[in-house]
């Protein structure tokens, strides 16, 4: 039977010392997951396009988003949206959907990010990033009603 090492194991090897000191990247291994909970209050105007600036990361931080999630009331007939950043981190290219595909809200609930591409290949901030919730699909939206974004992330501030 073969082991393999993750790029942590590699850089945990024995050979390399003591494992403390030899993962710098607290974004990467950290016992600490900090939440940004952001709620936006819905108007019957909002429509397909709209973006939620949600929550400003500083550089070096990663959302973690197997751990976030999306809480609505009874947003309205039809509430679609999708979870990514401004394009502050990844080179500075902005993705919409970075940490959720669609997620359909409009029966209220709690709803889990599905994790999008930064599921299976997180990305660290590069620079100052807005993590936003985008509107794909949007109709009768009932005014008044919360959405709240629990955004879990990694990183050392």
């Amino acid at each position: 039977m073969a082991t393999f090492k993750s790029n942590i194991a590699s850089a945990q090897d024995p050979a390399n010392g003591e494992t403390w000191k030899r993962v710098s990247d607290g974004s990467t291994v950290t016992g600490d997951v900090i939440m940004a909970v952001a709620t936006v209050t819905l108007t019957a105007a909002m429509a397909a396009n709209d973006v939620f600036n949600l929550v400003k990361l500083p550089s070096g931080f990663r959302v973690v988003p197997h751990l976030s999630k999306i809480a609505a009331e009874n947003p309205g007939t039809t509430l679609t949206l999708q979870v990514g950043d401004d394009g502050g981190s990844a080179g500075g290219t902005a993705d919409p959907d970075r940490y959720s595909g669609t997620v359909a809200v409009s029966a209220g609930g709690n709803f889990d990010l599905d994790g999008g591409v930064a599921g299976v290949t997180p990305v660290k901030t590069d620079s100052e990033t807005w993590i936003q919730a985008k509107i794909i699909a949007a109709a009768g939206i009932t005014a008044d009603q919360k959405v709240t974004f629990w955004i879990a992330l990694s990183g050392l501030s």
